[in-house]
């Protein structure tokens, strides 16, 4: 498979992405300490998280990780504890995606059972339920090559499956995970109108996603 914005390995497509918490801050990893908050203001680096298929022995359902600029996976350890200080990936850095009605997305910890949050400048994954501190937007920073096909802030050409619709602004919901990677559910959230369409990864448009 043929990648710009994206990469893939042998385990699937990575793709690049911001979280944005209810309070407009992302998900940050810091350069020093290795250090995870909330508290970013714009999507840059530190902002940048790769979204990974998850991947192992125990893995019996779509399930994803989320590894940071570092290479570093974010995890919630025994005590409930979020942690971004490790590059061997285990099962305390498995999420599952569940998406509400608005297309935000929460994060569930599938070893603790609780939902990743954000309280204060400090992360917390205490919740047995999704409330306003566990949703997240998610900003697509970089993604896989479109054979044919255009993605910008007014824009939406996609020639597979002669899909074509002028729309201000594009949502992803929860992301599909097959054998040859993502693929990503879209839904439009403006206009008063809602335009649905799953597409396989290498099928994906190109371009930065404007919020």
């Amino acid at each position: 498979m043929s990648l710009s914005n994206g990469t893939t390995d042998g385990n699937g497509l990575k793709w690049t992405v911001g979280l944005l918490n209810s309070k407009y801050k992302y998900l940050t990893a810091e350069t020093f300490g290795c250090k995870v908050n909330a508290n970013g203001v714009a999507l840059k680096k530190k902002q940048l998280w790769n979204l990974e298929p998850y991947v192992g022995a125990e893995s019996e359902e779509e399930t994803v990780c989320l590894k940071s600029h570092l290479g570093k996976y974010l995890a919630v350890d025994q005590f409930g504890n979020v942690t971004c200080d490790s590059e061997d990936l285990d099962a305390h850095a498995r999420f599952r995606v569940v998406v509400n009605d608005s297309g935000k997305w929460s994060l569930m910890n599938v070893t603790r059972g609780y939902f990743l949050g954000a309280s204060d400048d400090k992360l917390i994954c205490s919740a047995k339920a999704p409330g306003e501190a566990e949703y997240w937007t998610v900003h697509l920073a970089a993604r896989p090559q479109l054979n044919e096909g255009y993605f910008g802030k007014d824009l939406v050409i996609l020639k597979r499956g002669q899909i074509t619709r002028t729309t201000p602004k594009l949502a992803p919901s929860s992301p599909a995970l097959h054998q040859n990677g993502f693929s990503v559910h879209y839904t439009c959230l403006h206009g008063g109108y809602s335009v649905d369409s799953d597409l396989e990864a290498e099928n994906l448009p190109l371009g930065h996603h404007i919020p």
